[in-house]
């Protein structure tokens, strides 16, 4: 894992993508999480951990140096332990142990295994466990067919974290094994790819400048690559795989962004459409503006004119309802003269002391061509005499008893209902 970080170099800004996607917590999980948080270079990484002991005593963890393999005579279970570690590694040649890491973790198992308390069910119960990373342990404990039935030996970090979460272990021990084995949480999602693997594609897709962690992330979860980079057996296929899946993506990119330029320029030629319509609709709006202006200046001339008229129709009318008047009450006025003369020179003629006063009136009617019958002529001159005056002062009371006022106002309305007549046979026609 320190050799795979060296060898395939990728930005601090990468970090974060492969922290994301990585499938377990281990020595590479644990440099991508310090990376992304301060920047540390794999040189410096690979430096830190060079030396475990400093590291163990700067933290404080105790460590035992005895030698369980010697003093106890496990000379045996740790030879067998070694061809069952190798058995169960990596068969990639560029990812087998060495001889001395194959020695390391059979020693620890076989101590590990001394020192735990015998009639125990969990790994917690017996006291003692081989805290590990390497999955090819967990698989040794899980499918031996000697181990797999005894207790567990080997914890990953993630279930001793679970297993800690129960417990109340102060700050400074948590952050402990936080800062040695990484977080407890692993990504297991659909991502076939190991975490070498993921540090070996992000540095090929850094060979290419300008590549962004975003781009990163793309060709990692390509299709083509989470199905066969792991098939392919040396390196430069692994580099062409990865290269044909970059220029897949590349490709990609490059559709969406002509697909969005298309869309942009469809975009802008709407855009420029409805500004023009725009522009059109408000140079209709102004010339409808302008149109209403002028509009409402006639208007407001016509109710001037209009107003003035209407004054002018009311004056007229006000003075034809009063001639109007005046000559009715004129009329009215000469027939009840005429009736008032007639019905008195009826009563003088019935009064013998008054009589001579008509007698010329009567005189003359006897020499009218009218009169020239047998009959009495001075009753019938009376008679008639009287029925007209009686006629015209009954004419003259009903032309006269509206009175002034209710002439003038009843003149006025007629004047007015003509005036509407003419109006709506215009309209009409």
């Amino acid at each position: 894992d320190a050799r795979v970080i060296i060898e395939h170099p990728t930005p601090v800004s990468f970090a974060s993508i492969g922290y994301k996607c990585r499938t377990s917590e281990n020595y590479i999980s644990t440099f991508w999480n310090e990376q992304r948080r301060t920047g540390i270079s794999a040189v410096d990484f690979n430096f830190r951990y060079s030396d475990i002991k400093l590291i163990l005593d700067n933290l404080e963890i105790a460590i035992d140096d005895k030698d369980y393999i010697s003093n106890s005579s496990l000379f045996q279970i740790n030879s067998d332990l070694c061809s069952k570690v190798s058995q169960f590694g990596n068969l990639d040649p560029d990812y087998q142990k060495s001889p001395n890491a194959i020695d390391h973790d059979a020693e620890c198992i076989a101590s590990v295994c001394y020192l735990q308390k015998k009639n125990t069910s969990t790994a917690i119960e017996s006291k003692t466990v081989f805290l590990t990373t390497d999955w090819s342990l967990i698989r040794l404990q899980r499918y031996d067919s000697e181990y797999r039935d005894r207790v567990d030996f080997a914890v990953l970090p993630s279930q001793l974290i679970q297993i800690l979460c129960i417990t109340s272990p102060t700050t400074s021990y948590f952050e402990t094994f936080m800062g040695l084995f990484s977080s407890s949480h692993s990504y297991f999602g659909s991502s076939t790819l190991s975490n070498a693997q993921i540090q070996e594609i992000m540095g090929r897709v850094a060979f290419y400048r300008g590549s962004t962690p975003a781009f990163a992330e793309k060709v990692l979860t390509n299709q083509l690559i989470q199905k066969t980079f792991s098939e392919k057996e040396t390196e430069e296929e692994q580099n062409a795989l990865v290269d044909e899946a970059i220029l897949t993506e590349v490709e990609v990119m490059e559709a969406t962004i002509a697909q969005n330029e298309k869309e942009l320029s469809a975009n802008a030629k709407a855009i420029e459409q409805a500004k023009n319509e725009s522009a059109d609709k408000s140079s209709q709006i102004d010339d409808l503006n302008d149109r209403l202006t002028a509009l409402e200046q006639i208007y407001n001339k016509s109710e001037k004119t209009i107003s003035a008229y209407e004054q002018h129709f009311d004056k007229m009318t006000e003075r034809k309802s009063k001639i109007k008047a005046i000559l009715r009450l004129t009329l009215g006025s000469l027939f009840i003269i005429v009736g008032g003369i007639m019905v008195v020179v009826c009563v003088f003629a019935l009064i013998p002391p008054l009589a001579h006063i008509i007698t010329p009136l009567i005189d003359w009617s006897k020499s009218s061509s009218v009169f020239n019958s047998e009959t009495n002529l001075s009753t019938a001159i009376i008679a008639v005499l009287a029925t007209l005056g009686v006629a015209a002062i009954t004419c003259a009371k009903a032309i006269i008893k509206p009175g002034y006022k209710e002439l003038k106002k009843r003149y006025s309305e007629q004047e007015y209902a003509r005036l509407n007549r003419i109006s709506d046979h215009i309209s009409f026609q």
